[in-house]
């Protein structure tokens, strides 16, 4: 269980419990009209209590539920998607390690500084790869695990 669930549940129940205790006492003032000696807390506190400790912690496990969904990338499926060049240059920084820098890109792929930099940022763009910088260069880093 995630920290973030472990606090909503928490919270459910802190919530919950206030909520019953505010109506069981409402309920009680209201009650002693008609009955003086009404108990407090009265079973309506246990039974509210349950029901919206339910409801509070259904609502809070549904708000931090995890929307992401995490599939393995196939890195064949991927390369068969890309265009030539773009396969090219996922292929040199996957038999290189996974991470080099964007001008041995150039150098060893023999091409220019602008073309090698806009087939990065395409890479980057569809969340292949990652940019970053270290000593003022560029060093591309992938971002898929090869299965």
């Amino acid at each position: 269980m995630k920290r973030t669930e472990i606090y909503a549940l928490v919270l459910s129940m802190v919530l919950s419990f206030a909520t019953a205790f505010l109506i069981d006492l409402y309920h009680v003032e209201y009650m002693r009209y008609m009955m003086p000696t009404a108990p407090f807390p009265t079973p309506l506190f246990f039974i509210s209590w349950l029901i919206l400790a339910t409801l509070f912690m259904i609502v809070g496990l549904w708000l931090t539920r995890d929307t992401t969904k995490s599939e393995e990338v196939n890195i064949e499926v991927v390369r068969r998607l890309l265009p030539d060049l773009e396969r090219k240059v996922l292929d040199y920084i996957i038999k290189n390690g996974g991470e080099v820098s964007q001008s041995d890109i150039a150098r060893s792929l023999k091409l220019n500084k602008v073309r090698t930099w806009r087939v990065v940022q395409r890479l980057q763009q569809k969340g292949l790869i990652e940019v970053y910088k270290a000593k003022g260069r560029n060093i591309v880093r992938i971002k898929i695990k090869e299965n």
